[in-house]
């Protein structure tokens, strides 16, 4: 460790730069039906194992539901936070 690192501390961003939306919040997810990242609800979460088998690595899913209640999921990486893009609303209705 250099002496630059030594007794720094590391804030939560600099592991995780994009966590997982809260639960009930709002997010955009991409469907390829409409060609748009459409705003869902956050509704719950689920792992699954890595495909290869490393016990050390998870995929993390993001489970959603939009207005008319229809459920979906989507890797946390696929998911945008709204609170991340201030005009990711606009391009949601557009």
């Amino acid at each position: 460790m250099s002496a630059a690192n030594r007794g720094a501390v590391r804030k939560e961003h600099d592991f995780y730069p994009t966590p997982a939306p809260a639960f009930e919040s709002k997010a955009l997810i991409h469907l390829a039906s409409v060609d748009q990242w459409v705003e869902h609800t956050v509704v719950g979460y689920y792992v699954w194992a890595d495909l290869k088998g490393d016990p050390r690595l998870h995929r993390v899913f993001v489970r959603v539901v939009n207005t008319d209640g229809y459920e979906n999921a989507r890797m946390l990486c696929d998911v945008r936070r709204l609170d991340d893009q201030p005009s990711a609303r606009e391009d949601a209705r557009a």
